[in-house]
């Protein structure tokens, strides 16, 4: 039984059965600065993923900003708590 369509589909879309994300994600190659599907990404120590689709490993590096914005954020409320209570 097969656990992807072949990739001649249209939209080239998977179908995961039975298999995990590393296996069926996408992936951004750090070399090539291209998003790769899992049966085509190269060594992983250039590449980013899994991500579910191909969009999400292509906007890698926003979310990547997104997150990080996030946690500064929460690292100001977590070092400023207690401040008022000593006004």
């Amino acid at each position: 039984m097969p656990t992807t369509r072949d990739r001649t589909t249209p939209g080239n879309a998977r179908e995961a059965v039975g298999m995990s994300d590393y296996e069926t994600g996408w992936y951004w190659d750090l070399d090539n600065q291209v998003a790769v599907p899992a049966a085509e990404r190269g060594n992983a120590d250039h590449m980013l993923g899994p991500y579910a689709t191909r969009a999400e490993a292509e906007n890698w590096k926003q979310r990547a900003e997104q997150r990080n914005e996030d946690w500064d954020s929460d690292d100001e409320e977590w070092e400023s708590w207690g401040d008022d209570e000593n006004e």
